[in-house]
């Protein structure tokens, strides 16, 4: 009976032995388990980190070896001359060049000098086949309160004659004031249809003064009415 009792304890102190033998080696790997699993996260992380970074390293020497190179590169030489150095020769002859130039106020009254422009054999003809009419008196106002600015000054309207769908008006313009035809067709004509015809004298008066007789088509007709 000793013998089984002293077995019995033998037996259960072999069995506690190796049930704490096998918790600490189970705590032990589970401890290294998670360890492990940090590492390797860790290198897991780190990894794309360094990749970025010789990436970014290997563009900015990239971009770096261009700028060195152009610094090298010598400056590219200057374009050859194609006109000649020297001025040309006093006796070689010039093409095209007139033998008098004429005088500047030439040219000035050349380029302003009003001519003839619009539809003026229909607008003329339709003025001088009709007569006045209820309107006209108002119409004729209209257009003379646009005279005493700047650019219409009162002397320059000679005269204001209004039919039934056409209107005439006998500016004078000047040298001192080219733009007088131009600002009646602005003032006037936007007020009316915008159809309008020129038609100046052939000569100035001994004043200097050109007289131009100015065809407005009144509101409410068109040119296809009368063609």
């Amino acid at each position: 009976m000793f013998v089984y009792c002293a077995y019995n304890s033998y037996t259960e102190s072999i069995f506690i032995l190796w049930k704490a033998s096998a918790m600490m080696i189970l705590r032990w790997l589970v401890g290294g388990i998670g360890v492990l699993l940090v590492i390797v996260l860790f290198v897991l992380w780190s990894k794309p980190d360094r990749q970025t970074r010789s990436t970014e390293k290997r563009t900015e020497n990239v971009e770096a070896k261009p700028l060195e190179a152009s610094k090298d590169k010598p400056a590219p030489a200057a374009p050859r001359r194609s006109t000649p150095l020297y001025p040309r020769s006093q006796t070689e002859p010039v093409q095209n060049q007139p033998s008098e130039p004429a005088s500047e106020q030439d040219q000035t009254v050349e380029l302003t000098r009003p001519k003839a422009d619009g539809p003026i054999k229909l607008l003329k003809r339709v003025y001088e086949d009709e007569s006045r009419d209820a309107t006209a008196k108002k119409t004729e106002k209209l257009i003379r309160d646009e005279f005493g600015t700047e650019y219409l000054p009162a002397d320059t309207l000679h005269n204001v004659t209004c039919h039934k769908s056409v209107c005439k008006v006998d500016a004078y313009w000047t040298e001192k004031n080219p733009l007088v035809l131009m600002a009646l067709a602005m003032k006037v004509g936007h007020k009316l249809t915008g159809y309008i015809a020129f038609d100046p004298e052939p000569e100035p008066d001994r004043d200097g003064r050109v007289l131009v007789s100015v065809y407005f088509l009144r509101a409410g007709y068109e040119l296809s009415d009368f063609e």
